[in-house]
């Protein structure tokens, strides 16, 4: 292999079905052998909070890459995973990744859809909005408010999970470049 060719990255999925210092002590030997990120799953009634895992793996390891496998905007309001993706990204610096979808798992079980594409390039705007520090508008039962996040520092970079031909080209992804 030459100089020039990029070297194979290999990442390990990390479902948090155990306590969280068990799961860091599974992280933390990915790390040791040699794997370049862990990836958290989330949906809230089959495993534990995915971003209080985050935050003990962030806080249990050193290298490996870390990242959501994948969050939603339905569940949860993008201003709440602003706060809890910046807050992870202070604790692990240039290690963590937000991942984003449309909910599968996490939305059915209590009774909500998935978003449409549609409504997950609305949210990815306003999420990219708040990471950059940009005051954004809302609007609910209560009225409307305009606000924004404080101190947004590290950068979050998004990736965007997609299947099928609907979603593979769309907007979202567009969203997050």
């Amino acid at each position: 292999m030459s100089d020039t060719t990029p070297r194979l990255k290999v990442g390990i999925r990390v479902p948090p079905c155990d306590r969280a210092d068990r799961i860091v002590a599974t992280v933390r030997r990915a790390e040791e052998l040699g794997f370049d990120s862990a990836w958290f799953p989330d949906s809230q009634l089959l495993w534990r909070d995915v971003f209080t895992t985050l935050t003990a793996a962030a806080l249990g390891t050193e290298r490996i890459g870390l990242g959501t496998a994948v969050t939603n905007l339905v569940t949860r309001h993008p201003t709440v995973v602003a706060s809890a993706a910046r807050s992870v990204a202070e604790l692990a610096p240039e290690r963590f990744t937000l991942g984003l979808g449309v909910g599968d798992s996490s939305v059915g079980p209590v009774g909500l859809r998935r978003s449409t594409t549609a409504e997950l390039c609305e949210g990815l705007t306003m999420l990219r909005a708040l990471l950059n520090g940009e005051e954004c508008a809302f609007t609910g039962p209560a009225g409307s408010a305009r606000s924004r996040l404080r101190d947004p520092q590290p950068a979050v970079p998004l990736h965007v999970a997609a299947s099928g031909p609907r979603t593979s080209g769309s907007p979202a992804r567009r969203a997050t470049a």
